[in-house]
């Protein structure tokens, strides 16, 4: 099927086309390119499809911010397959009862992780998934497969297909779903479009995650509005200190910041008189509402006021 009724294919190609060889991702001391990005989807794609993951499937991956992250989502969407997103906060037995809930195909996560182990408690059984060790650059053996995948149209929405799921902890301790559509996280708003420059680097953040992936904010803010806007974004594959968080801030030097309120406190009580965030321009304040109080104090810290996230993205 063409490419343009597959939406990971369309942002891939429209950046390899423009600037193949800018930073698509940074993670610590290393780079990862728009052509690599691409070139590297698709060999996940075709991995996956030749362990017997087909379109309309599900593949749920529990790993770290890291480049592989992109790699096996976008892998997933240019295959026609749902990717099943899950946090690293979870046991065995919350990994064992999300694989049941969602039934995946594939399940793509680090040696020995807790997913693993989650997997082996639910047996070799008819339906059970085929489980693909990642590290943080991606699966072994990901390029011994083809870096051509012809892109293959999701299908139609629905509650058994939806564009993603999310899995969060719910009130009662059991894991939640969350049905997202695709153009929830890929389409920015003109207003938020129009305050994004090329040169603009990316960093989202939330204190209670490695996984920043695995959630709605970091989706939207670290692979839907990169990757539509051609910019580059910054990966954490630990849950940041305020202590990481500033160091990274100096290494990469981050023009755009998307935090929820509770890491912004944890900034603002680490921060101090000599903390460097100059290369910030703008600041955004994500997931629930942002306290006044909290835009006083991080404004007489860095001069920057905190904006609404929402007029980013619809």
């Amino acid at each position: 099927m063409p490419a343009a009724q597959n939406i990971a294919a369309q942002l891939l190609a429209r950046n390899q086309e423009q600037h193949p060889d800018k930073a698509a991702y940074l993670c610590g001391e290393d780079a990862l390119t728009y052509r690599a990005l691409a070139t590297e989807s698709a060999r996940f794609a075709n991995l996956l499809f030749a362990r017997g993951v087909r379109p309309g499937d599900r593949v749920l991956l529990a790993l770290p911010d890291s480049f592989a992250s992109p790699k096996a989502i976008l892998g997933a969407l240019l295959l026609g397959a749902t990717p099943v997103l899950a946090g690293l906060q979870f046991s065995s037995e919350d990994y064992a009862f999300i694989l049941r809930d969602c039934t995946p195909s594939a399940l793509i996560t680090w040696e020995g992780s807790p997913a693993a182990e989650g997997a082996r408690l639910l047996g070799d059984g008819e339906g059970s998934p085929t489980v693909l060790y990642c590290g943080l650059n991606g699966p072994w053996g990901l390029a011994d497969h083809s870096a051509h995948f012809e892109p293959i149209a999701p299908p139609k929405p629905s509650q058994d297909a939806p564009g993603f799921l999310l899995y969060s902890s719910g009130s009662t301790g059991t894991p939640q779903s969350v049905r997202l559509a695709q153009a929830d996280l890929f389409v920015p708003t003109q207003e938020g479009a129009a305050r994004v420059l090329p040169t603009d680097i990316l960093l989202a953040a939330d204190k209670t995650s490695a996984s920043t992936l695995s959630s709605a904010h970091g989706l939207k803010f670290s692979l839907g509005l990169p990757l539509a806007l051609g910019t580059t974004a910054v990966l954490l594959p630990r849950a940041p200190g305020a202590h990481d968080l500033y160091a990274t801030i100096a290494r990469h030097l981050p023009t755009l910041l998307f935090c929820t309120p509770a890491m912004y406190s944890l900034l603002l009580q680490d921060g101090e008189q000599d903390t460097n965030v100059s290369s910030l321009r703008l600041c955004f304040c994500t997931g629930t509402p942002l306290p006044g109080s909290l835009n006083k104090e991080w404004k007489q810290l860095t001069g920057l006021d905190l904006l609404d996230s929402g007029t980013f993205l619809r």
